[in-house]
């Protein structure tokens, strides 16, 4: 018995899987990006101070964690530039850092610019003498 194939001899071709090599690159890019993102990011510069109400007050509700606050923005700026009229004193404000800028807006009382003074507690009356 012969071991003889009939016919023509094949040869096993690899099977191409269609989109294998764009399968491939997309995988490549996707990892380089990912990678480019776990850098940690580059550090904050600090704002250049304006010396102006408006500088002092963002300054100010960014540090209270409330930039968005436009009421309490617009209560500040009225306040402050009701209150300060020198730039240098503005911009060495706005150089503060934010424990310091909220303890000098607020002071003991924790209340921020357009915040009601709490209303006076009630006295009672003196015993009458006899």
């Amino acid at each position: 018995m012969s071991t003889a194939r009939s016919g023509p001899e094949r040869r096993r071709r690899r099977t191409r899987v269609p989109g294998a090599a764009a399968a491939a690159a997309v995988a490549v890019v996707a990892a380089v990006a990912v990678g480019s993102c776990a850098r940690p990011p580059a550090p904050a510069r600090p704002r250049q101070p304006t010396g102006t109400c408006p500088g002092a007050c963002a300054h100010y509700l960014r540090c209270k964690g409330e930039p968005d606050d436009t009421a309490t923005f617009a209560a500040c700026v009225t306040e402050c530039r009701a209150t300060f009229d020198d730039p240098d004193v503005l911009a060495d404000y706005e150089r503060l850092d934010c424990d310091d800028a909220v303890a000098f807006i607020e002071g003991d009382s924790g209340r921020g610019p357009g915040a009601a003074a709490p209303a006076p507690r009630a006295r009672r009356p003196a015993p009458a003498r006899r």
